[in-house]
Formats: C-alpha cells, structure tokens, sequence
C-alpha cells in the first residue's frame, strides 16, 4: 500500500478464522494511523456454528492442554484482552441487535496506540511480580506450574504459594500457607513487602477441580479452600498501609449462567472459554467482608 496509512480497518467475522491472531492483529496496527481505529465484528461461541463448522478440523484448534476443545469464536472480554495485550487502547464492546446482524454479534472498537505511525512495539513487556497461589497437588498445582513456567519464560518474576498445614518458606520463591489462616496471608505479604518484592498481580488457584463434584464431597471443605482463602488474603491486601494493592485474579471452573429469571438453565454450564485471568477485580471489593465459614 506504499506506506500509507489507514484511519479505520472493519475486520467483520474474519479474524476468529486466523491461525495466528496475535500476528494478525498486530499487522492490522501497521497499517493503521496514529489513532486509528479497529471496528471488530465477532460473534462469541455459540451451538449452532459449532454444528455448522464444527465438522472441519481446524475449526477446533483451540484445544486446551486439559483436552477440552474450543471453537474458534471468542467473547468480546476475549477480544479485549488479545488487542489491548497487542497495543490498542481504549477498547470498548458495544452489542446492539439490528434487523440484519444476528442478535449475538458484537462490535469491539479500540485506537491505536500513539506512536510512530504503523509501528508495533516490539519491546518485551516491563517485568511484573506475580503470587500464584495453588494446592500442591491436584489440577490446582499442575495449572499452576504450567503459569509459572510460562511466566517465567516471558522475563516474570513468580512467587509460589502452596496450602498445607503451617506456614514455611522452602525456597527464596516458595511458601505454604495454611489457608484457613488468615494470619499465614499477613506474615506472607508482609515477608515481601519487607525485602522488596513487588507484586503487581496474584492469581488464586487454590481448590481449583476442573473434575465434577462427588456426590460426597464436603463442600464446607470446598468453602474454606476457595472462598475463605480469596477472603483473607484481599483483606491482608487491604491493610497494607500505603501500598497500591496488585489486582486479584480469580481462577473457576465448572460455573452456570443464570437466565433473565435467575433460574438456571438445563444447558447452563460455562464452557472453560475465558482465557488465564480472564476476570480481575480490585482486592478492596472485600474490604469489610467477613470471613467465610
């Protein structure tokens, strides 16, 4: 195109059928102008195309390491993330059923980055500290190293915490925590915050089956590993005095949807689609809650 450059480029239904959508997002950033815009026309996954084109192989590609297939259709939250990740900014969903358009498609605006005119940064991203807190054995533990190899290998420095009985440190890196203790989430934040190691993002695994409940399971168990522990370490977070507290990324599996009524619906159960971290939420929502169980 002889160097020229674009205020606006449509991707409608286009970029979920790209084998690498990173790449093609950031060629879509070369071509655009300072402040261009991106207008992204998607539909999230939905049934029927997955009938329709599910009988294609590729159409599954997306295959998680746990061997749960996913289409190619994202969420507009999916989306978000991939080109604010891919530098856009200022990226806004809008959903507005029109005669034409079926009623489950959306539109995702974002601007490019200012900077050079075309030009993607290519600069590693700054180096964060993440807290990746985890069962040690189980679903729990093998997600989580994964997380850490991988963050890891992108220059991230990982703190990994573990629920036993007492707390201990056995490496620089690693601790346990017992995680009905909220008293174990004071001396661990206050260990990092004494030798100066900052997080910047704590990702909560801890309890995380990505197996259907038994018939027996204890979920008073279930209540104390999941919900008391994101408790009180958002509360410990809380009274750090002065500190800009890390966002608190939490982990689920196996959750519903409830319809317009609350009821919930006999095909109700959310496919694992959400990419890592795909809710994140401000620690001081929890403030004065008290603590389960």
């Amino acid at each position: 195109m002889g160097g020229e450059q674009l205020d606006v480029i449509i991707a409608s239904h286009v970029l979920h059928g790209s084998d690498n959508a990173g790449r093609a997002l950031d060629n879509i950033r070369k071509l655009l102008g300072r402040d261009g815009l991106l207008l992204l026309l998607e539909r999230p996954p939905e049934r029927q195309s997955d009938l329709v084109f599910g009988i294609q192989p590729e159409w599954w590609r997306r295959t998680t390491e746990v061997g749960r297939p996913l289409s190619r259709l994202r969420t507009v939250e999916e989306w978000r993330v991939a080109v604010m990740h891919h530098g856009f900014v200022d990226a806004l969903p809008w959903s507005e059923p029109a005669p034409d358009v079926p009623a489950s498609t959306y539109l995702l605006v974002a601007r490019n980055a200012e900077g050079t005119p075309g030009a993607v940064d290519t600069a590693p991203p700054a180096s964060q500290g993440y807290l990746i807190l985890s069962d040690q054995e189980g679903d729990s533990a093998a997600i989580a190293d994964d997380v850490v190899e991988k963050l890891r290998a992108d220059g991230h420095r990982t703190f990994r915490v573990s629920a036993g009985k007492h707390f201990s440190r056995p490496r620089e890196d690693e601790f346990v925590v017992a995680p009905e203790n909220s008293e174990d989430f004071e001396r661990l934040l206050g260990i990092l915050r004494e030798e100066d190691k900052r997080v910047t993002e704590i990702v909560h695994l801890m309890g995380l089956s990505l197996s259907p409940d038994a018939a027996d399971t204890d979920l008073c168990v279930v209540q104390d590993r999941r919900c008391s522990t994101a408790v009180h370490l958002a509360q410990s977070l809380c009274r750090g005095e002065g500190d800009t507290p890390p966002r608190l990324w939490l982990v689920t599996a196996g959750a519903v949807t409830l319809s317009a009524s609350g009821a919930l619906g006999v095909d109700s159960p959310i496919p694992s689609q959400a990419p890592f971290g795909a809710w994140d939420g401000s620690s001081r929502t929890s403030t004065r809650s008290s603590s389960a169980g």
